[in-house]
Formats: structure tokens, C-alpha cells, sequence
């Protein structure tokens, strides 16, 4: 990608494998989530979300769930929507946004089961990063355990086309992986 946006589909395609909720739980391919009948997906991602819920990350909702309760925000690397649809569920008004179409649609799919539809929208990141067509007037961006995995200048140019649709005084929220992954990992050097 030699820093500029260059092309993605590297990416896409490691990240349509997605982490099923807690990091403990391994990864699912969104393409087979999509593939199961409602009742059996819809059972799924609950689980899947319920764990996450519950796991090392638990706190997430009780931090935030006033913090973004009827503010405007876009999710930048969404994966299968776990925090998104959690928030959206308690009054956010959310926009998914991800490198790969499939983890959108598993999203999508939720959002309407869960009847949250009118409380989320999805824009796919294409290899320009732009973000042309979404509002300007954010709350908040949250960012977790994404944007860190491509390149620097990938990132940066992805960062700069998404803060100019934040609004004045509004938030960027960037978190990467909790300690508790680093320590079972073998504490490895962080360069």
C-alpha cells in the first residue's frame, strides 16, 4: 500500500473472518453466518453477543450506554455489530461502517430481526476511504480494535476522511485490546 490508501482487499478478506464476540471465542466467517436460516443466525449472534457482553469487555455498555444514548455515531471497522446494535438498542443513533460488504449485511440482518432499523445505517469503506455521502455532524466516532490492523498511512488517511464528518466539540474514541489478551498472549514487545 506504500502509504496511500492503495487497494484492500487484503484486508477484506482476514476481516471477513470476525472475532465471535469475547477474543477467547475464536472467529467466524460472516459469508457463513449469512448463510444459516433466521431463527439459527438470529441464535448465534445472540450468543455471541451475550458472551461478549459478559466477557473481559463487559463494561463497555455500562461506560457508555448514557454517553451515546440519543447522540449520532459512526463505527468505524464494525465487524458483527456486537457494540453498535447495543448502543442503537439503547437509543443511539448508529452508522456501521466496514472494509467488507458481508460484515455489513450480517448487521443489517440483525438491525432488522432486532427491529432497529430505522436506529442504524451502513456505509462500506471502499479502497478511497471516503466517506462522501454520510452526515457531517457526528457526536462521536468509535474506533476498537480496528483501524490499527492496516497500515499507518492507511489509517491516517482513513482517520482524516472520517473526523471532517464529526462535529465541532465531538468525540473520537479509539480502543485497541485489553491487557488481559496481552498477558495470555506471552506479553510480547510492543514494537
Amino acid at each position: 500500500m506504500g502509504g496511500k490508501s492503495g487497494d484492500l482487499d487484503r484486508y477484506r478478506e482476514k476481516w471477513r473472518e470476525a472475532p465471535r464476540g469475547s477474543d477467547t471465542d475464536g472467529r467466524v466467517f460472516s459469508s457463513d453466518l449469512l448463510a444459516m436460516a433466521e431463527d439459527a443466525f438470529l441464535a448465534a449472534w445472540d450468543a455471541m453477543a451475550a458472551r461478549r457482553y459478559a466477557g473481559e469487555i463487559g463494561w463497555l455498555g455500562p461506560l457508555y450506554i448514557d454517553t451515546f444514548r440519543g447522540k449520532r455515531v459512526l463505527e468505524l471497522g464494525a465487524g458483527l455489530g456486537f457494540d453498535g446494535i447495543r448502543f442503537a438498542r439503547h437509543g443511539a443513533a448508529w452508522t456501521f461502517a466496514d472494509i467488507v460488504p458481508e460484515n455489513l449485511e450480517v448487521v443489517r440482518r440483525i438491525a432488522r430481526l432486532k427491529d432497529l432499523s430505522e436506529r442504524v445505517r451502513f456505509h462500506l469503506i471502499e479502497d478511497d476511504l471516503s466517506f462522501v455521502g454520510l452526515p457531517s455532524d457526528y457526536d462521536a466516532i468509535w474506533v476498537f480494535g480496528s483501524i490499527h490492523h492496516v497500515p499507518f498511512e492507511t489509517a491516517r488517511q482513513e482517520a482524516l476522511e472520517a473526523v471532517g464528518h464529526l462535529k465541532p466539540g465531538g468525540r473520537w474514541m479509539e480502543l485497541v485490546y485489553p491487557r488481559e489478551r496481552w498477558l495470555r498472549e506471552g506479553s510480547l514487545s510492543f514494537d
